[in-house]
């Protein structure tokens, strides 16, 4: 019987997992709201640089080596985008933020960093250490 025994723990493999041994291709949606250990752990296997590989310390330490057609994709709704270059009637880019114009001060503190507020509530930055790996498209609403 199963009275008085201790509770058995067994890892079973993920999505993730079977993607990396079959080539499938996967997407990890809101990225940028992942724990900073999981985007640790999955680091190398966005750097795709020769030998990386997926340690699973939960299955005996056991490292898996993608499969040559596993691709990764990744969605995010970041708290702010990037303004976009404003040129003004010569043609020139212009720093100026949303509503300004050559030489005014950024209203918001944001705008002097080049991007445009409309930060969600909840929403964080993806470390820009990840992020500088990926091709970004905007796409807007």
């Amino acid at each position: 019987g199963l009275h008085g025994a201790a509770p058995k723990f067994e890892f079973i493999e993920g999505i993730l997992v079977q993607a990396l041994r079959t080539g499938a291709w996967i997407v990890l949606d809101e990225i940028n709201l992942a724990p900073g250990d999981i985007l640790q752990r999955i680091q190398g296997l966005i750097e795709r640089t020769p030998g990386s590989q997926l340690a699973l310390p939960e299955s005996g330490d056991e490292h898996i080596v993608p499969h040559r057609d596993f691709r990764l994709f990744a969605c995010m709704n970041p708290p702010r985008l990037p303004i976009p270059p404003m040129h003004d009637d010569a043609g020139d880019e212009s720093s100026a933020g949303a509503g300004g114009s050559v030489g005014d001060e950024p209203k918001d503190e944001s705008m002097s960093a080049g991007l445009r507020s409309g930060a969600s509530a909840g929403k964080k930055e993806l470390p820009p250490g990840i992020r500088v790996r990926f091709a970004e498209i905007f796409v807007d609403e």
